[in-house]
């Protein structure tokens, strides 16, 4: 069974600039420390040809910082997801 995606909605992969990268790094760490809860916003490759996707959320807790294959794990009640920091746009404190 297909999913239906609204093609309305997908954007090209945004970029981030260096600082901006920092910051989130910083937010991420502190989240898995000190179990700060944050809301990550990441960028989800739905046409691969056309280089566009969607901007995925999740609000939880970093559990695992996993540096070897550059991606983080959060979790919250409902969900657990792996994210590639590399795709990471956006990273808030609650």
């Amino acid at each position: 069974m297909a999913l239906f995606v609204d093609e309305t909605t997908l954007v090209q992969r945004p970029t981030i600039d260096e600082d901006e990268q920092m910051e989130y790094g910083y937010m991420i760490t502190e989240s898995q420390k000190d179990g700060k809860t944050v809301t990550i916003r990441w960028w989800h490759p739905v046409k691969v040809k056309e280089k566009l996707g969607e901007i995925r959320e999740i609000t939880g807790v970093v559990k695992k910082i996993d540096t070897s294959n550059r991606r983080i794990r959060v979790e919250n009640m409902h969900d657990s997801v792996w994210i590639d920091v590399a795709k990471i746009v956006r990273v808030s404190t609650n």
